[in-house]
């Protein structure tokens, strides 16, 4: 798992001082005319080649290849906060569209011209003293012009530290967030340079993150150390542009992360309290309505301070986040809307989460594995997590069972070496071996260390998926899709039949589904679940023989009676008796504490048959369609 041949190459010091983020760009190979250098070790892939951005301790910008060669470098004169590449959602008919109006050139030198081009690199740069940075046209073989250095100047005070940035995932939108520490918010035109919005109302504390609506890229959400989230109009559909249109207040001292469902429905919030809780710490994620701004549902899993969220690209019918936090337990989550309460993690990893650090000032729980980064490759299948006892752990994401292992440096007390953040590249790439004779295909995950060590390492895939890549040459990526993403279903989506009591975890044994785990319900899930046979798909099924979780049968039992609704009246009638000899007794003042206690466990062994009994007598009036 720690062999040198692992990692593609290294640059040992990437930046003095450490680094501190990295970014990557993909670059799409579709367009017309792309020049490929001959000289690129790493053969990226068929659709994409890669832009790696890294800032550090040194105030330099540095841009590399994906062979590891330094492309670019800018100086910045302040300390580098943050750095984000412009990344737009691009699907196959918008690069078709684009590519049916011939606006691009030719250049003598066989270059791309990429003027107003899906793919022109941009990067946003923020820092302390007011610095609002885009650089363009860094990359020689894809500028459209002479290299571009933007200063946007004019709304931050002078001595404030920009905290938050985030480009609009609208295409041809040209659109950059920021924000600051005095709590100030604004929108930038990056082709121009100029202030397009800045809102009405600001918060009073730092700003930490800028979370733009996915669908619309109309309205943004923030959140900050006061407190708050609040969500901005800014193209001005609801209000006039920049007005609140919810504030997101929550008993909070601090809210850190802030991003939507893919929808655009739910927007999720990461709260931190370090004395709440009675001194335990409260560390919650909220999860609210983008129409309403109302609390939805909230889940208080976490024990320490929530570091990184990271959404499963392609989750099927719910909404998987992935957390990392401070205490170096990884846990998954599904989000839903249903204003229920209090929520749980379906999955928990803390096999890797290392001894537990006391640092003097500190309320919550650190561990020497604390999370830096999560993040899922493109497909969903893995989860990569950047800890700071030097690892970067490679997780399947359906069961967060660890695949691979990779040290990134030394980790000892002359020396402490953090994993400080990573990137997967967005495609699978290949290479040929030592010989020449045979060709490797593996992911590709870049990591940077806290020493200012940057590396790319191969994450080898699944075998049963390069089978795959071999039987669908013509569509190879929708095949490995399919059997990398490890998708989550909800039995009670396309169900038909009941699970039998034996299937705990099971797996769809079909050829393009073999990949597609289904977990047993989470912990705060209703148990009335059927099985997952999607319509023309296999039925056979697979006993994994793992985990704890329960589903229902829908048999009767002996003594349930019979399955009419006179039969469920009666059982509802009974529990309601039960239910009233109950309050009344709690009301009663003469009533001691502990026989309230004595009698309130009588109370749950007499109720918990009958609810089992009225839910398996309701199922199967609902089968019969009888109800």
């Amino acid at each position: 798992r720690m062999r040198s041949s692992s990692s593609m190459w290294v640059v040992e010091n990437a930046h003095e001082g450490g680094v501190k983020r990295v970014a990557v760009k993909s670059i799409s190979l579709r367009r017309r005319g792309f020049p490929v250098s001959s000289t690129t070790k790493v053969v990226s892939s068929s659709e994409f080649t890669y832009l790696i951005a890294t800032c550090g301790g040194d105030k330099f910008i540095n841009v590399w290849s994906a062979d590891g060669g330094k492309i670019a470098r800018l100086k910045c004169s302040e300390d580098v906060v943050d750095i984000r590449w412009s990344d737009p959602k691009v699907s196959g008919d918008d690069i078709e569209a684009d590519e049916d109006v011939d606006t691009h050139d030719t250049c003598e030198d066989d270059t791309y011209a990429y003027e107003d081009s899906l793919d022109l690199p941009t990067l946003a740069i923020i820092g302390r003293n007011n610095t609002v940075m885009i650089w363009k046209n860094m990359v020689p073989e894809m500028k459209s012009g002479n290299e571009q250095v933007l200063h946007l100047s004019g709304f931050h005070d002078e001595k404030v530290t920009v905290t938050a940035c985030a480009f609009s995932p609208i295409l041809f939108s040209h659109r950059l967030a920021t924000a600051d520490s005095s709590g100030k918010v604004a929108t930038w035109d990056v082709q121009t340079g100029s202030l397009e919005c800045v809102t009405k109302y600001h918060h009073r504390d730092a700003v930490n993150e800028i979370a733009w609506h996915p669908q619309t890229g109309a309205s943004l959400t923030t959140v900050s150390n006061d407190g708050d989230g609040r969500v901005f109009d800014i193209d001005g559909g609801v209000k006039d542009p920049g007005s609140c249109l919810h504030t997101l207040r929550w008993m909070a001292k601090q809210m850190t992360h802030v991003t939507y469902t893919n929808c655009g429905r739910l927007i999720l919030t990461a709260t931190c309290d370090s004395y709440g809780n009675g001194g335990r710490g409260a560390y919650r994620i909220l999860i609210w309505s983008s129409v309403s701004g109302r609390l939805c549902k909230w889940y208080d899993d976490h024990s320490s301070r929530i570091t990184s969220l990271s959404w499963h690209p392609n989750p099927g019918t719910r909404n998987i986040l992935l957390t990392g936090a401070s205490d170096g337990i990884l846990r998954c989550f599904s989000i839903r809307a249903s204003p229920s309460g209090a929520g749980k993690a379906l999955v928990q990893q803390d096999e890797k989460s290392g001894d537990i650090l006391r640092l003097a000032g500190e309320k919550w729980t650190r561990t020497t594995s604390a999370h830096n980064c999560v993040q899922h490759n493109e497909y969903g299948g893995f989860v990569a997590v950047a800890s700071n006892d030097a690892y970067v752990r490679v997780y399947s994401s359906d069961a967060l069972e660890l695949k691979h292992e990779r040290k990134c440096g030394k980790f000892n007390a002359s020396e402490e070496c953090a994993c400080a953040d990573l990137a997967w590249l967005k495609a699978p790439i290949s290479t040929k071996t030592d010989n020449g004779l045979a060709e490797v295909n593996f992911w590709g995950l870049v990591t940077a260390t806290s020493t200012g060590k940057l590396r790319l390492w191969r994450i080898p895939r699944s075998q049963h998926s390069m089978v795959a890549e071999d039987q669908n040459h013509g569509e190879s990526g929708h095949a490995l899709q399919t059997l990398e993403s490890c998708t989550w279903w909800d039995p009670n989506e396309n169900a038909d039949e009941a699970v039998p009591e034996k299937y705990k975890n099971f797996q769809i044994q079909s050829a393009s589904r073999r990949n597609w785990h289904y977990l047993g319900p989470g912990m705060n899930d209703k148990l009335e679940h059927k099985a997952l046979v999607l319509k023309g798909s296999s039925e056979e099924l697979e006993f994994d023989g793992i985990g704890d979780n329960k589903v229902v049968s829908d048999a009767l039992l002996p003594g349930d009676g019979d399955v009419s609704e006179e039969n469920l009246e009666t059982i509802e009638n009974e529990m309601q008796m039960y239910m009233t000899e109950r309050r009344n007794f709690m009301k009663d003042t003469a009533n001691s504490s502990k026989s309230k206690r004595a009698y309130h466990e009588s109370y749950c062994e007499k109720i918990k048959p009958l609810r089992e009994r009225r839910g398996r007598i309701y199922r199967n009036l609902k089968n019969l369609d009888m109800i």
